[in-house]
C-alpha cells in the first residue's frame, strides 16, 4: 500500500534534485519541456521510492538522469553527476533538519509530519538562492565544470558509499548484518583512494595550466620572431632600392627622391608600429590570442594602449581575467551578426579600459546579466569579483549598435 504523507515529502527532495541538476546543467529559464519532464519524473519516480525499492539512492538518481537526458539530450555522465550532486545537496539538508526538526517540535509544539513538510518546503528556495549565488557558481565554474566528467567517479563513489551505509546502518537484518566491519573498511579505503584521485588530479590540472601558458608563450615569441624577420626582409629591400636610386644617372635629384622614398618608409612603419604588440608581456600574450581568435572568427578586431602600458592597480593575472571575461563576452555578442557587421575594440588608458563590442539586439541590456542570456553569464561573475576585490568600478554603455564594458580603476 503506498504511503501517501512519504511519497509527498519524497516529492519536495526529488523536485531540489530536479531543480539543481536544471541549475548545474545552465537550463535555469523555466520551458514548457521542462515543465513537462518534472511532471512525469518527479512523480513517477516519488511514488516508485514508496514501495522500498533496493537502493533507492541509486534507483533515484538513476530514474532522474534517465528522464532528463531523454527530455534535454543532455550527456549522460554530466548529466549523472549534477543530478547528484542534486542527491548530496537533499541528504546534507536532511541531516542538518533533522536537528532543526526537534527544536521545532520543541518550540512550535508542531506535529512531525507538519514541522518535516515546513522545513522540506523551506529547502527548495533556500537551495535555488544557494546554488545560483556568485560564491557557489564562481566554485562551480572554476572547479566543477571543468573537472565534471573526472569527479563522476568520485561522486557516483559517493553514491555507491551511501547506499551501503544504509544497508550497513540498518536496524532490521540485511545482507550486511554480519559483515559490518569488513564493508566499512571497504568504505575507508575507497575514501583514502578517493582523496589520492582528487589530489593527483589537481596536481595533473595546475600541471596543464602550467604547459599550456609555456605554449602561449611559444606562439607568441614565434610570431615575434616571424615579424622581425620579415621587418629585415622589408629594410633590405628598402636599402637595396635607395642604394639604386642613388647609384641611378637618370634620375635628376637624386638627393630630393632618395628624401621622398625615405619619407613613405617612415609612413608605413608608423602604420604597422600602430599595431605592434606591447611592452607588458602579459597583455601582449593576451592581445596575440584576441587576435588570432578575431582571424578566426572574423571579427575586425582593433585597440589603442597608452604607451608604455598603464601601471593598474591590480596584479597581471587578475587584470588578464578581467579583460579577458569581458572580451569573451564580446566575442560571444559579435558572434550573432553578418562576419562585415563583427567588430570589437580595446582601449587601455591610465586608470581606464574599455572593451567595445557591435551587438545584434542592445533591447533589455543590463550590466550584470550576459547578453547571450541569465544562464550564460558566468564570465561577468568573475568580472564582479575582480573589481568588488580590487575597487574597480564597472559600468556599461549602449552607443547605437554598440556595447560598452568601461573599468574605471
Amino acid at each position: 500500500m503506498i504511503d501517501w504523507i512519504d511519497v509527498a515529502g519524497s516529492l519536495f527532495e526529488n523536485t531540489m534534485i530536479y531543480i539543481v541538476a536544471m541549475i548545474l546543467a545552465k537550463n535555469e529559464k523555466i520551458s514548457a519541456r521542462m515543465v513537462i519532464c518534472w511532471l512525469i519524473a518527479v512523480p513517477v519516480i516519488s511514488i516508485a521510492n514508496s514501495f522500498n525499492i533496493p537502493y533507492h539512492a541509486i534507483f533515484t538518481v538513476a530514474a532522474m538522469t534517465a528522464f532528463i537526458c531523454a527530455f534535454f539530450r543532455n550527456k549522460i555522465i554530466d548529466t549523472a553527476a549534477d543530478v547528484i550532486m542534486g542527491f548530496a545537496y537533499v541528504l546534507f539538508y536532511q541531516i542538518i533538519f533533522s536537528v532543526v526538526l526537534m527544536l521545532f517540535m520543541q518550540w512550535f509544539k508542531l506535529d512531525e509530519n507538519i514541522a518535516h513538510f515546513i522545513l522540506l518546503a523551506i529547502m527548495i528556495p533556500v537551495g535555488i538562492l544557494l546554488f545560483r549565488s556568485d560564491l557557489v557558481q564562481r566554485l562551480l565554474s572554476t572547479y566543477y565544470y571543468e573537472n565534471r566528467e573526472p569527479l563522476f567517479g568520485i561522486l557516483a563513489g559517493f553514491l555507491v558509499i551511501y547506499a551501503l551505509l544504509i544497508n550497513v546502518l540498518a536496524p532490521e537484518d540485511t545482507a550486511y548484518s554480519n559483515k559490518k566491519l569488513e564493508v566499512l573498511l571497504l568504505i575507508g579505503v575507497y575514501v583514502i583512494l578517493n582523496g589520492v584521485f582528487i589530489y593527483n588530479l589537481y596536481i595533473k590540472r595546475r600541471t596543464e595550466k602550467e604547459l599550456f601558458k609555456s605554449h602561449e608563450y611559444e606562439d607568441y615569441l614565434h610570431e615575434l620572431m616571424n615579424q622581425m624577420k620579415s621587418r629585415e626582409h622589408e629594410y633590405k629591400n628598402h636599402i637595396q632600392h635607395i642604394i639604386s636610386i642613388s647609384e641611378d644617372d637618370e634620375i635628376d635629384d637624386v638627393r630630393k627622391r632618395i628624401h621622398e622614398y625615405a619619407d613613405q618608409i617612415v609612413d608605413q612603419d608608423s602604420v604597422t608600429t600602430k599595431g605592434a604588440i606591447t611592452d607588458n608581456i602579459a597583455a601582449s600574450i593576451f592581445l596575440y590570442q584576441a587576435k588570432k581568435r578575431a582571424e578566426n572568427e572574423e571579427v575586425h578586431f582593433e585597440y589603442y594602449i597608452d604607451k608604455p602600458f598603464p601601471e593598474y592597480r591590480i596584479p597581471e593575472k587578475d587584470l588578464v581575467e578581467l579583460v579577458s571575461n569581458a572580451i569573451n563576452n564580446a566575442f560571444e555578442a559579435a558572434a550573432d551578426l553578418e562576419p562585415e557587421k563583427r567588430s570589437i575594440f580595446i582601449l587601455f588608458q591610465k586608470d581606464h579600459i574599455e572593451v567595445i563590442n557591435t551587438m545584434a539586439c542592445l533591447e533589455d541590456v543590463e550590466y550584470g546579466v550576459s547578453t547571450k542570456g541569465r544562464e550564460r553569464g558566468y564570465g561577468r561573475l568573475n568580472m564582479k569579483r575582480i573589481a568588488d576585490k580590487y575597487g574597480i568600478k564597472l559600468s556599461t554603455q549602449i552607443e547605437e549598435n554598440r556595447f560598452i564594458v568601461v573599468m574605471d580603476f
